[in-house]
Parts: structure tokens; sequence; C-alpha cells
């Protein structure tokens, strides 16, 4: 009991004595998955021989790490059962962000190859159309899917403000205890400005048009 109170005395003083100077408490440095990743980026870019032999040997011996089994008969694991869960997390975790980051490379290559291909075809929009591209041989084809734009949204603060009292009349009331909810109605909307029309001008700014889609990388069977 002693000693523990002693220790718990020497860390308070520490922690005053950092206070009174100032002094950062040293960490280890960490980085972030987007950093790491970035990292992997630059390494195939500039064909770093160095780190891409040591990925190339981490991802050989790979299934022969993850085949270690660190469980016995207890549960408690031993330092050396620590060190191999340790380094197989690490080799998972390294081998995953490298090929995230081919991914990343590939779906550049695809976007590309098709924003070009659709343009000669004479695609009115092509970087935001679905393409595919079909290797026979293999059976198998490269696919961008989910192309296209999000739906257009209404700024509702904004369409109040360009409608004046009129907006009134393109919103449902509903009383609930202790509190009044507007909801807009599209169609009441819709009806306003075909009886309307001038007032199309005052709340185009009012809709915010459907941004682009990010699409989806698949690998399908032909």
């Amino acid at each position: 009991m002693a000693s523990n109170s002693n220790n718990n005395r020497r860390k308070s003083g520490i922690k005053k004595i950092v206070t009174i100077t100032g002094r950062a408490l040293a960490r280890r440095p960490r980085t972030s998955v987007a950093q790491r990743k970035a990292e992997w980026e630059s390494t195939l870019d500039n064909f770093d021989v160095n780190k891409l032999a040591g990925l190339q040997t981490a991802m050989s011996e790979f299934v022969d790490l993850i085949t270690v089994s660190v469980m016995e008969d207890g549960v408690v694991l031993t330092e050396a059962q620590k060190f191999t869960l340790v380094t197989q997390a690490l080799a998972r975790r390294d081998i995953a962000e490298f090929m995230d980051v081919v991914l990343w490379r590939l779906k550049d290559i695809v976007w590309t190859h098709l924003n070009s291909k659709l343009a000669e075809e004479g695609v009115e929009d092509p970087e935001n159309t679905n393409g595919e591209i079909e290797v026979p041989a293999l059976g198998m084809k490269l696919c961008r899917e989910g192309m296209g734009y999000n739906d257009p949204v209404i700024d509702e603060e904004l369409l109040k403000e360009r409608l004046g009292d009129l907006w009134e009349k393109v919103y449902t009331c509903q009383v609930i205890p202790e509190q009044t909810v507007y909801t807009l109605d599209p169609e009441g909307l819709l009806d306003l400005l075909k009886s309307d029309p001038s007032l199309v001008k005052k709340i185009e700014d009012a809709i915010i048009p459907g941004s682009p889609k990010n699409g989806r990388l698949i690998l399908r069977p032909i």
C-alpha cells in the first residue's frame, strides 16, 4: 500500500512539473491511414525498389505468417505470441492499404479510358456515364457502375425568402405538442410555378443541382 501511495505521489509530482515547465510529454509519432496510403502512392510513382521489394517479401510470406496460431491451451498470450499477433496485424494492414492504392490507380486508368472512349462515341456526358472494359480471353470485364447524379435538393430558407408570403402555399403544416412543423410539398410548389411562371426566375437559385456520383469499379464475369 505504501508503495502504491508513493507511486501516485510521484506521478502527481511529475504532472505538476510538466504543467509548470510547459514541457510536452514525449509521444510516438503516429501516421494516419491517408498518410500511409500517400506513401504507397509515392512508392509506386517513384518505383521505390527497396520498399517494393520489402512489400513483395511480406506478401510472399503472408499466408505462412497468418497461419501461425498464437493460441494454445491458455488464453493469456506469451510475449512471443503477442509479437506474432501484432506482426500479423501489421502485415494485414500494410497489404490492405497497398491494395487500396492499387484499386485507386486501376480506377483512375479505367475512368480515363472510358471518358475518352465515350466522348469519341458522342456520349453527351461521358465523365458521368457507366461503361465497361471487356476482356473475352479472361471471361471478365471491369465495369464503371453507379455513375450519374444525385437528386437535386432545395435550399428551403432561400426558397421561402424568394417566395415571400407565398411560401405558406407550398408547405404543409403539422402541429404537434409544443411544436409546429412545416414540410415542403413539391407538388404544391409545382402547381404554384405552373400558375405563375414568373416565379421560376425568382427561385432558381434555391434549386441546388444534383452532384455527380463517385461510381464504383466492379470486376464482373462477361
